[in-house]
C-alpha cells in the first residue's frame, strides 16, 4: 500500500499546522506475517502567536516479522532533520537532527536487540548546544517472558485509564 498526503495547512485551537507532502509505503505478506515499510514525512510547523515549532522532514525504513511469542522483531531506521522552537520571536530550543537505528531478533527462544540514538546539537537556552549518542542493548532474554510483558504493556496502552489498569 502507498499512502500519500499532499501539502496543506489547517487551523487548530487558535494555531496553525502546516505540512509538506508525505509518502508512506507498506508491503505486508499475509502468509509470512512479514512487513516492510518506508516513507518520508514532509516538513511541518505547529504554532500560534506565541510559539512555533518547526520540524524538517522525517524519513524511516524497516522490516518486521511476527514471532510465536506475540511480539515483532526486525529493523528500523529513522532520521529527522532540524527541529526549532521559537517563542515570542526568539529561539527557544531545538536540535540539528535525530537518528534512531534499532534491531531485534529471536533465536532458540532467546531475544536479542539493540538501539542507537544520535541527537545532534540540541539547543538548551542559557546553557548551549549538546549532542547525545546512546546505545542500548539487550541479550539472551527469555522470549516467552518478553511476550508476556509486551502483551501487558499493549493492554495498558489500550486501557481507558492506564493508571488504574496498572493497579489491577
Amino acid at each position: 500500500s502507498r499512502y500519500i498526503l499532499e501539502a496543506g495547512a489547517t487551523t487548530v485551537d487558535g494555531g496553525e499546522v502546516t505540512w509538506q507532502p508525505t509518502t508512506i509505503n507498506v508491503a505486508a505478506d499475509p502468509e509470512t506475517g512479514k512487513v516492510k515499510f518506508d516513507g518520508t514525512v514532509g516538513a511541518m510547523t505547529f504554532g500560534n502567536d506565541q510559539q512555533v515549532v518547526s520540524i524538517e522532514s522525517l524519513t524511516f525504513a524497516g522490516h518486521q516479522a511476527g514471532t510465536q511469542y506475540g511480539f515483532r522483531v526486525g529493523e528500523v531506521d529513522m532520521s529527522m532533520g532540524e527541529m526549532s522552537i521559537n517563542s515570542n520571536g526568539m529561539a527557544a530550543g531545538g536540535m540539528q537532527g535525530l537518528n534512531i537505528r534499532a534491531s531485534s531478533v529471536v533465536n532458540d527462544g532467546r531475544a536479542d536487540g539493540s538501539a542507537r540514538l544520535e541527537m545532534s546539537g540540541q539547543t538548551i537556552p542559557g546553557f548551549g548546544d549538546i549532542s547525545v549518542i546512546a546505545d542500548v542493548k539487550f541479550g539472551d532474554l527469555e522470549a516467552v517472558a518478553l511476550g508476556v510483558v509486551s502483551e501487558r504493556l499493549e493492554g495498558l496502552a489500550r486501557a481507558a485509564d492506564p493508571a488504574a489498569a496498572i493497579m489491577t
